[in-house]
């Protein structure tokens, strides 16, 4: 349902194009890009993580402020800017259905079809991040508005990020600095399937675990990549062998960074080169 949140314009003309990083727990998982062009609304969902569903489309027709022929805005344009507080019928993503959003508290909560949303505004009253809630006011998903757009046609999650430069025995980020290689442990037993569920799987499951998310440097080329950091410190991959692993070129992100680095890499904005010791 909330498979998009966010993003539009004022109501009197076409709405710039918007992308948000949409975060689950804490991990970014994905990026969406939204726009109004040639008379059509274009939205896309590119994910960061391998074996993932990489993308999804879907374009229709609207007018001028974003509306399709039934009126309704899609929900990322109904929430892009601060409105007054009411009800409304908007267009879900991807289904194309009719579904009710409602606004309170001065346009800072709103509840669509049900689902709690909690709304930040930036100045001007533009969307800076939308929360979805659970019922006891936890989020379950956060998405962030940011201005750093991916390559033009190109899929950088799924091809992996370029690496300048001789390859070498450390990485560095460029703006930002060399990044400390972790040391991983694998499993007897990895696990099939996409990094991503494996590492929350294996989190949830040992006491005070969390995911860990970077880059996994693979045949000249950094790939998003998340594992689990036990509670002792210890870095574990359930996707791979205990020699495989403990082979491994991993780059840990900084929580707090990693969406914006993730997006920022897809988009040219930062750069990573092999440098010597």
């Amino acid at each position: 349902m909330v498979a998009a949140l966010v993003i539009s314009l004022g109501l009197m003309a076409a709405p710039p194009a918007l992308r948000l990083v949409q975060l689950v727990q804490g991990t970014p998982v994905g990026v969406i890009e939204a726009r109004v062009e040639g008379g059509a609304f274009h939205y896309r969902v590119r994910h960061v993580f391998r074996d993932e569903a990489r993308a999804f489309e879907a374009t229709w027709p609207v007018d001028a402020e974003g509306r399709d022929e039934a009126g309704r805005l899609p929900e990322l344009l109904a929430l892009a800017r601060r409105r007054p507080d009411g009800c409304l019928e908007v267009r879900e993503e991807r289904t194309g259905a009719t579904e009710r959003l409602c606004l309170e508290a001065q346009g800072t909560r709103a509840r669509l079809d049900g689902a709690p949303l909690r709304l930040a505004y930036g100045p001007g009253g533009a969307l800076r991040a939308v929360e979805l809630l659970d019922a006891k006011g936890g989020v379950l998903s956060r998405f962030e508005v940011s201005d750093a757009a991916v390559r033009p046609g190109a899929d950088p999650f799924h091809e992996g990020f370029s690496i300048g430069g001789a390859p070498g025995p450390r990485v560095v980020l460029t703006p930002g600095g060399p990044l400390s290689r972790a040391r991983v442990q694998g499993v007897a037993r990895p696990v099939e399937g996409s990094c991503l569920p494996a590492a929350r799987a294996v989190a949830a499951s040992l006491p005070g675990a969390s995911v860990q998310v970077g880059v996994l440097v693979e045949g000249g080329r950094a790939w998003p990549h998340a594992w689990v950091r036990r509670a002792d410190g210890v870095q574990l991959d359930p996707t791979r062998p205990d020699d495989e692993a403990r082979a491994g070129h991993y780059l840990p992100f900084p929580e707090a960074a990693a969406g914006r680095w993730y997006l920022e890499l897809a988009s040219g904005a930062r750069a990573l080169a092999f440098a010597g010791r």
